[in-house]
């Protein structure tokens, strides 16, 4: 339990120093404003006490006539008449003047939330964005989106509650010193019955934490539940598993409501505990001030008036902190992805360091192996080979054997484990690695579109491309049929490209790739979804292209490597042959050969 809490305590230390960092000047206004507003909060209570005395009742003794004497001296200084008029009307002053100074602390306090929302989120997604491509690939797309969105919101609603939370604290603080000039010995009975409560609660902000880990958890599962069955929407009614679906999305619905509820169920039990706690310890205020310490009728009517006053706002300060505990989780979360992605994060190299977009020559890969983090066997082993500096080359193999690692290292998306690239006399390392990137034109598997017009996708790689250039581009990668669509380059294209065939996106990605004129191109199977004609249509292209820059297919379709004049074939991660289709294919005993054969590819 004391690591606990000592856990606890640490987090919310983090979590209001990254308040503070963030924008002090708002959070110091926001702090500022409820010390005015509790402080005229306090003011106001002290006027009444000569209105007690306007209406009859004794404030000339006891405790409540130091409150008097404090009242009129002021009242002198400021020239009002302690006259039933004047001190209504400035009563009246105070009361609307804290109305004003807790609207303006609410805004404040809005606005260092809102803001600080904005600011994770930013934050969290540049992290993202600039982070190895090795760590983000361990993630799911969902459960990132839950940090960034779902996250970041419950860690905002914590500022709301932190700011509230100290609002409440000081103005308790000034009804307790009021409390404390009127009557010291009732004002420690009443706080004593207020420790013993608080002792009663001690474990529901534990119990609070505990119910927001939960909701985290299930949160996240939802997340991922619904994204992942939005994604085989298609495939689920071809099989007949819409009931599956559906239970699945009830179950993690059922479960984030029921973390909901055992929330909510812990905040009203610590609530009716508190308002009892609150109604025993003014029933004590009133029997003692009457019965044991006689107090007049003046001091007892202030006491009540105050500790009426105290006591909300109490259970309001008891509740905050379980809210604070209960959004720390979400807290933790966000902060702990924040420190994975900065440390996972590439150098950051100034583009004047090196310059590879006129870059010629082989690409060499000497003794190339990786690991993935977390394996233990590479994935690539002591790969050895040379990509010509013009020409179209292939990689192949069976599933497993490494091709996409491979293409990922040749884009510079990954680094490697052992070994090292080298361009010319350049080695693609840290420092050049994201200079190398930018140079390279890369066409995965999955082409993903954005879901707007072909237009919007095309720019979205080049944003300064004309017409002319994108039509170019277009008729390039075999992909005219943009020409026959109802809108041209403004046809909306759906989700992913969903409102296109799967040969389609291929093609346009393509194209949106040979807009950023790269310097060497990786394509990974290109021609997968591709008809025997367009397959033809797309070799044709590239064939053109390697004529200028080296040109790679990473494919498992034989059919597509006919044409390239350097083929490398992987096997279990280790390359086992390299040569062309010729050369390859007249090897009887050859893994090349056994493929060929497999896929039913004729061989001589």
């Amino acid at each position: 339990m004391t690591h606990r809490s000592s856990r606890r305590r640490h987090t919310v230390q983090r979590f209001a120093a990254s308040i503070a960092r963030l924008n002090p000047r708002e959070a110091a206004t926001a702090l500022g404003l409820s010390l005015l507003t509790a402080l005229l909060e306090g003011s106001g209570a002290m006027l009444l006490v000569p209105l007690l005395a306007m209406i009859g009742l004794d404030v000339a003794n006891g405790g409540v006539s130091r409150i008097a004497g404090v009242v009129r001296t002021v009242l002198g200084h400021l020239h009002v008449p302690v006259t039933l008029g004047p001190v209504l009307l400035l009563y009246v002053a105070t009361v609307s003047a804290q109305a004003v100074l807790g609207r303006w602390q609410t805004l404040a306090t809005a606005r260092l939330e809102h803001g600080y929302v904005a600011h994770l989120r930013r934050v969290l997604c540049e992290a993202w964005v600039r982070s190895e491509w090795s760590w983000q690939g361990r993630w799911r797309g969902a459960d990132v989106a839950h940090v960034i969105i779902q996250q970041v919101d419950r860690a905002g609603l914590g500022v709301y509650q932190l700011m509230s939370a100290v609002s409440m604290l000081v103005v308790s603080l000034v009804y307790l010193a009021i409390a404390f000039r009127v009557s010291p010995t009732m004002t420690v009975v009443v706080c004593g019955a207020a420790a013993v409560v608080l002792v009663l609660l001690r474990g529901d902000v534990a119990r609070s934490e505990q119910e927001g880990q939960a909701l985290t958890d299930r949160s996240r599962h939802l997340f991922a539940t619904l994204s992942e069955h939005l994604a085989v929407t298609r495939l689920a009614k071809a099989l007949g598993r819409e009931d599956a679906q559906v239970n699945a999305l009830t179950h993690a619905c059922d479960a984030l409501a029921e973390a909901h509820t055992g929330a909510t169920r812990v905040y009203t039990g610590s609530r009716a505990t508190v308002e009892i706690g609150a109604v025993v310890a003014l029933a004590m205020l009133l029997y003692g001030s009457l019965t044991w310490l006689r107090l007049d009728a003046g001091g007892v009517a202030m006491l009540m008036y105050v500790f009426a006053r105290l006591m909300p706002r109490a259970a309001a300060l008891q509740q905050a902190a379980q809210h604070i505990a209960h959004r720390l989780p979400a807290y933790a979360a966000v902060d702990a992805f924040r420190a994975e992605a900065d440390a996972a994060r590439e150098p950051a190299v100034p583009e004047a360091v090196v310059d590879l977009t006129t870059a010629g020559g082989d690409i060499a890969l000497e003794h190339v192996s990786y690991v993935h983090a977390g394996g233990t066997a590479p994935t690539l082993h002591d790969i050895c080979a040379t990509i010509p500096a013009r020409g179209l080359s292939a990689v192949v193999g069976s599933s497993g054997a490494g091709k996409s690692t491979l293409a990922d290292l040749l884009c510079g998306l990954l680094a490697p484990s052992d070994g090292r690239l080298r361009v010319r006399d350049i080695v693609i390392d840290g420092r050049t690695r994201t200079a190398w990137r930018r140079s390279v034109g890369y066409v995965e598997q999955d082409a993903v579109l954005l879901n707007d017009t072909v237009r919007v996708n095309l720019q979205w790689a080049a944003p300064h491309a004309s017409e002319a250039d994108m039509r170019l581009a277009l008729a390039r990668a075999a992909a005219t049929f943009v020409f026959t669509l109802p809108n041209g380059l403004d046809t909306v294209v759906g989700d992913r490209g969903m409102l296109l065939s799967g040969g389609e996106r291929q093609r346009l990605a393509l194209a949106r790739v040979l807009l950023t004129s790269p310097r060497m191109l990786v394509l990974d199977e290109p021609t997968s979804a591709l008809d025997s004609a367009h397959e033809e249509q797309v070799l044709d292209t590239l064939e053109q292209l390697a004529h200028e820059m080296p040109v790679v297919l990473i494919t498992h379709r034989l059919s597509a490597v006919r044409r390239a004049q350097h083929i490398l074939v992987l096997d279990g991660g280790r390359l086992v042959e390299a040569g062309d289709w010729g050369t390859l294919r007249a090897q009887s005993a050859g893994r090349f050969r056994a493929l060929c054969s497999a896929q039913g590819v004729a061989v001589p």
